[in-house]
């Protein structure tokens, strides 16, 4: 099996399933070493509780982006890596 940081080399996108609690672990190992060459076409689904059912009401699934919160039920739960926190 290839490694993360060769896959990345040759990669013109990337998609990660992650919970939320696993960000800053993915951002980590994506940011890392031989890992910095992050493809512009980086997607992230995160995993979040969503007990409102999208109504945006209740804040559980808040996701922390780069310029503030959003909530993945309304604005997600995909989101480009560049704008995670």
């Amino acid at each position: 099996m290839k490694s993360l940081g060769e896959i990345l080399r040759w990669a013109d996108y990337v998609a990660v399933d992650v919970s939320r609690e696993n960000l800053p672990v993915v951002r980590e190992i994506l940011k890392k070493g031989d890992h910095s060459k992050v493809p512009a076409e980086t997607q992230v689904l995160v995993r979040t509780p969503m007990p409102c059912g999208t109504f945006a009401e209740c804040g559980v699934c808040a996701v922390p982006l780069k310029d503030g919160w959003t909530m993945a039920c309304k604005d997600g739960p995909v989101f480009d890596f560049a704008d995670l926190m």
